[in-house]
């Protein structure tokens, strides 16, 4: 267990908590949110309080998940202030809480983990190296410490430990894991028939007279959208870029050369034998003895660990255990012995907690800053951005300022040296102008072009910002009314709806036809036969019988829930129909989103094997102990909340 919480919160999972705080900062900054904070208190968990920063920070986090969650239809209206405040208390309610609970448990997070984490993080690497100056910048532009940047990862650690300690704690019954698996390899046998749509569509038509009598009856849904066209101004920090000389250049190198530091990747195979009172050091340490007589004998030592290592995890790799940096990941005896070895020799015994070890060495790779020529035009990038930043700040401020005031864009236009750009016309929904699309579709432009100051008092509006570089500034130009669309205009749509309301009628009739049928035991008449079903035919006789009159054939099966010969639609359906209509003369029914009817009758119910039970049973003992687990995970930190001494300001 130890083993998985320790992958847990130094693997992908430790990237991804960096990576989350990473974002909302690069992408809108600390004080992006709102404009001013103050060092008040606003939450106090056990006597410890949250200041007001803490609190914008948190708000910056809760933004960029939503976002994120969002994806490129962001609804931006659901991430005003008044909506993420209380998100981001609850949150930093919980991280106080989760605080105290390592506190109390005597738990922690080192340094050296922390800052392996920020060294292994992309965006502070140039061409896969660590910067320093790239995290300097970061921090500088954010207006963060590196104190609070770690504070914030440990922070994130510890709360995973809590939780992954409690969720692993927990343990699935073989009843639950039987249970389940029983409910997966369920069959059903079933007699059914589908009744396509398309049969029916094939002979059906939209006249023109339905087509009319629709339109009259339905003309409030054919309106066209309120569309406005816009003037705009777009402000880019790439339009001040300036040139950068090769002094510049030169000195930014040096700067970057004297932050980075030089690091050290080791990669080490090992075999380990555990002491136990069944194996004695000294029996341990008498046979990595031989083993190192065998390896300086010439024999692999990849199959040596194969044949020897009593660590699961590693045996079957040969021993690899990937690359190692000094940065604590490992006990101190076993890093020291790493690094005072010379490329592929062994080492001597190792004593860890874990056991004894034989380490070799097998790959040294030096992490070393790039050239100058490598890194020209990233340096060049990073200038000209740093030393436009001033400017691109003080032209939004000026921008905002002029269009306050100034009755269209003309003014700021001229003022700024800017052009003043015209857009096709837009609909609350967005463009459909590909080279606008991006622009124009922006969920931040619209509700500001849309906006009672924008829309209806012709104002300009305030400064959008879209990105860390780039903003713009919209003015309504012209405004055009809805209108009755005219039948012509909408006719390809009308028809369709049509045709699909009549083959449902159609069909629907096919469908109450065959269920009455069935169910009275009459054969459907027609020119051909005209007769009843015999009082002792089956119930599934009278069925297959109403549906071949209605020229349709019923078919046998028997479906698993995991089925894939038949729509996904109709097979939950049929699982989801209650067993107590085994072996009645009831027809089920069952229309597709795609209007294909379905009628089927349940025969029975059974519980077959799958020929992998085993793998099964695994894996839905692993679902049950997750899921518990982190229901349990949930239900500890209620309960540290209910404990807790709690105030909002």
């Amino acid at each position: 267990m130890l083993k998985s919480i320790r992958d847990n919160i130094k693997g992908r999972a430790a990237k991804v908590v960096l990576a989350i705080i990473i974002i909302p900062f690069v992408f809108f900054g600390v004080g992006s949110l709102v404009e001013t904070g103050g060092a008040g208190s606003v939450l106090e968990v056990n006597g410890e309080e949250v200041s007001q920063q803490e609190m914008l920070l948190e708000m910056q986090l809760v933004r960029a998940e939503i976002l994120n969650q969002m994806g490129e239809n962001a609804d931006y209206s659901q991430i005003t202030e008044d909506k993420l405040a209380p998100l981001a208390l609850d949150r930093l309610t919980r991280k106080k809480l989760v605080d105290h609970t390592v506190a109390e448990m005597k738990m922690g997070v080192s340094n050296a983990l922390v800052e392996s984490i920020i060294i292994d993080t992309p965006v502070f690497q140039q061409d896969g190296q660590f910067s320093n100056a790239l995290l300097d910048r970061f921090l500088v532009q954010q207006g963060m410490n590196l104190s609070m940047l770690k504070d914030r990862i440990a922070n994130d650690i510890k709360e995973r430990q809590v939780t992954a300690g409690v969720a692993f704690s927990n343990f699935a019954l073989p009843f639950s894991t039987e249970l389940l698996l029983k409910i997966f390899n369920e069959r059903r046998e079933i007699d059914w028939v589908k009744l396509p749509v398309a049969d029916v569509t094939a002979s059906i038509e939209a006249t023109e007279v339905e087509i009319a009598a629709y339109y009259e009856a339905n003309q409030a849904d054919y309106m066209s959208e309120l569309q406005i066209s816009l003037d705009y101004i777009e402000m880019r920090i790439q339009d001040l870029y300036q040139p950068v000389s090769e002094e510049q250049i030169a000195a930014e190198y040096r700067i970057q050369a004297d932050q980075f530091e030089s690091a050290e990747n080791r990669r080490v195979s090992h075999i380990l034998l555990e002491l136990s009172d069944a194996q004695t050091e000294e029996q341990a340490r008498a046979t990595l003895a031989s083993v190192s007589v065998r390896v300086a004998a010439g024999e692999d030592f990849a199959e040596l660990a194969r044949e020897f290592s009593q660590d699961a995890g590693s045996a079957e790799a040969g021993g690899d255990l990937g690359y190692a940096q000094q940065d604590g990941t490992y006990p101190e005896a076993f890093e020291s012995a790493i690094f005072a070895l010379e490329l592929n020799q062994v080492s001597e015994p190792i004593k860890t907690d874990a056991g004894l070890h034989l380490v070799k060495l097998t790959d040294i790779d030096l992490v070393e800053i790039d050239s100058l020529e490598d890194m020209r035009e990233q340096i060049v990038s990073q200038v000209q951005m740093r030393e436009a930043q001033a400017s691109y700040v003080a032209l939004i401020e000026r921008a905002a300022d002029i269009a306050f005031n100034a009755a269209d864009l003309s003014e700021p236009a001229e003022l700024l040296d800017l052009e003043v750009k015209s857009s096709a016309p837009i609909s609350r929904t967005g463009s459909t102008v590909a080279d606008a699309a991006a622009l124009f579709n922006d969920s931040r432009v619209l509700d500001a072009a849309f906006s009672e100051e924008v829309l209806n008092e012709r104002l300009n509006s305030e400064v959008i910002e879209l990105a860390p570089d780039h903003a713009v500034l919209v003015q309504v130009a012209e405004v055009f009314e809805p209108r009755q669309l005219a039948l012509e205009e909408i006719r390809d749509q009308i028809v369709p709806v049509i045709l699909r309301e009549k083959a449902s009628l159609r069909l629907e009739g096919i469908k109450e036809n065959i269920i009455s049928a069935s169910a009275s035991g009459a054969v459907i008449a027609n020119s051909k036969i005209e007769s009843k079903v015999d009082s002792e035919t089956s119930e599934a006789g009278r069925f297959a019988a109403s549906a071949k009159q209605a020229g349709y054939s019923v078919t046998s099966d028997t479906l698993m829930r995991n089925s894939t010969a038949h729509d996904s639609e109709f097979v939950i359906n049929v699982f989801e129909a209650p067993r107590r209509e085994i072996g009645t003369d009831a027809v089920m029914e069952f229309e597709s989103n795609a209007g294909d009817i379905y009628l089927y009758q349940l025969k029975s119910v059974s519980v077959g094997e799958s020929g992998n039970e085993a793998q099964l049973t695994q894996l839905f003992s692993q679902q049950i102990q997750t899921l518990s687990g982190q229901q349990d995970a949930l239900t500890f930190l209620e309960s540290v909340e209910v404990n807790a001494e709690i105030e909002r300001f």
